[in-house]
């Protein structure tokens, strides 16, 4: 039987109103410390009611950071290319990525060698 133990689970920043994640920053071991960092990071608006601190896996954290990571790239070229489709953005993001992982292999193969 495989029981997580508390470091497998982290707490993140819930907004009840939009129905997501926010401030990345907050991802925490600990409910307090989750609490504390974004009292810290946003003051006394951390207390209202539509925030809430949830528990996640920590495999749904790595997730819901990465998809947050994403949907800035996108926003950021919509600003600079508004004439772009989501579709082509996405296409560009993944051709960047593809092309960074092939520039890393490059990398790896000549230092091995």
């Amino acid at each position: 039987m495989n029981r997580l133990n508390d470091f497998d689970y982290r707490y993140m920043v819930y907004n009840t109103r939009k129905g997501e994640f926010q401030f990345m920053r907050v991802c925490e071991t600990t409910r307090q410390g989750a609490e504390k960092i974004f009292y810290n990071l946003i003051g006394g608006d951390s207390l209202k009611y539509r925030f809430e601190i949830r528990k996640v896996t920590k495999q749904q954290a790595e997730r819901i950071k990465a998809a947050s990571k994403l949907k800035g790239v996108e926003r950021k070229i919509k600003e600079l290319l508004p004439e772009l489709t989501e579709y082509e953005i996405k296409e560009l993001i993944k051709e960047n990525e593809k092309r960074g992982v092939e520039k890393c292999k490059k990398m790896k193969e000549t230092y091995l060698n």
